[in-house]
C-alpha cells in the first residue's frame, strides 16, 4: 500500500519527470490523482475546491509542472518530491525536445526563426532555461536577471524542510530505491518515455556550455547541494541500498524486454 499522505511531484521539466509520471500511474490509482493547471496556481485551487469533499479527500497524488508555492492550496498534509538534472544537460535537452514537439510554446519560435542551440541559449526565450530548477524548488517568483542567493537559500531550505525524497536524473535507479523506501512503493519498473535525441555535452561547443554555466549559476550550486545529500543518503542505506538495487535493475531489464516483445508482438498479430 502506498501512503495516505498526499504526495506532491514537482515535476521539473526535461528532468526525467515524464518517465517518472508514468512510474507514479503505477503507484497509486488514476481516481487519486490531482493534475494541476501548470503555470496557473489559481485555476489550479479552483478546479481542487470545485471537487466535492469526498473526492478531496481521496486525492493522494498531485502532478504538476509547479513551483513549491503553487500547492499551498492544499492544505491538507503533504510529502513533496522531485528529481533535479544536470543543469548544462538540462537546457540543452529544452532545446531539442522544444524543437520537434508541435504542441510545446516555444516549437514555433524555434523553428520559425530556426534558431541553432547557440542562438536559442543566447536569447533564452524563457526563464526556464536561468535557473529554472532553482526557481520553481524556492517557489520565488522573479524576472530574469533577478536571481539571487536568497532563491538559492530559499530552495535548499525547502528541500532540507519539506521535500521527502529528492532524487537526481543521472542517477535514475537509485532515485527510484530512495523514492521506494521513503513512499512504501511497490517496485517501480519503467520504460524511458519522452526520450530526446539530444547531442550529448561532449558534443556542444565549450562557448555554449559557458553561456549556459553563465545563466545557472545557482542552479549548478544547487545541482551540487542535492548531490552531496544524495551520496550521504546512499552511503547511510549502506550494503541494503547496493543489494536491493542491483535486483531491481536486473528485474527491471527484464521487464523491459518483456514489455518490448509483448508490443512488438501485438503490432504482429494485429
Amino acid at each position: 500500500m502506498v501512503e495516505t499522505d498526499k504526495v506532491v511531484f514537482l515535476h521539473i521539466p526535461k528532468a526525467g519527470g515524464t518517465t517518472l509520471r508514468h512510474i507514479l500511474l503505477s503507484q497509486y490509482e488514476r481516481k487519486n490523482i490531482f493534475y494541476t493547471v501548470d503555470g496557473n496556481p489559481d485555476q489550479s485551487e479552483k478546479k481542487y475546491l470545485g471537487l466535492d469533499e469526498k473526492s478531496r479527500n481521496g486525492i493522494k497524488l498531485v502532478i504538476g509542472h509547479i513551483g513549491f508555492s503553487d500547492v499551498f492550496f492544499l492544505n491538507d498534509k503533504k510529502k513533496f518530491i522531485t528529481m533535479l538534472r544536470d543543469p548544462v544537460a538540462r537546457v540543452i535537452s529544452h532545446y531539442y525536445y522544444a524543437k520537434k514537439s508541435p504542441d510545446h510554446y516555444l516549437y514555433n519560435h524555434i523553428n520559425e526563426k530556426k534558431l541553432t542551440l547557440m542562438e536559442y541559449v543566447q536569447e533564452m526565450p524563457t526563464i526556464e532555461l536561468e535557473n529554472g530548477q532553482t526557481r520553481l524548488i524556492s517557489g520565488l517568483n522573479v524576472p530574469l536577471g533577478a536571481c539571487s542567493n536568497e532563491m538559492l537559500e530559499m530552495a535548499k531550505k525547502n528541500l532540507k524542510m519539506n521535500f521527502t525524497a529528492v532524487g537526481l536524473m543521472e542517477r535514475f535507479d537509485e532515485s527510484l530505491i530512495l523514492y521506494k523506501r521513503r513512499l512504501n512503493w511497490r517496485n517501480p519498473y519503467y520504460i524511458k518515455a519522452n526520450v530526446s535525441k539530444e547531442k550529448k555535452n561532449s558534443t556542444v561547443s565549450q562557448e555554449i556550455i559557458d553561456i549556459i554555466l553563465e545563466n545557472n549559476q545557482f542552479d549548478i550550486a544547487l545541482y551540487e547541494f542535492v548531490k552531496q545529500n544524495f551520496d550521504q543518503e546512499v552511503r547511510d542505506a549502506g550494503f541494503s541500498m547496493n543489494m536491493e538495487l542491483n535486483t531491481f535493475k536486473t528485474m527491471n531489464f527484464l521487464y523491459q524486454k518483456y514489455s518490448r516483445a509483448k508490443k512488438a508482438a501485438k503490432y504482429v498479430f494485429k
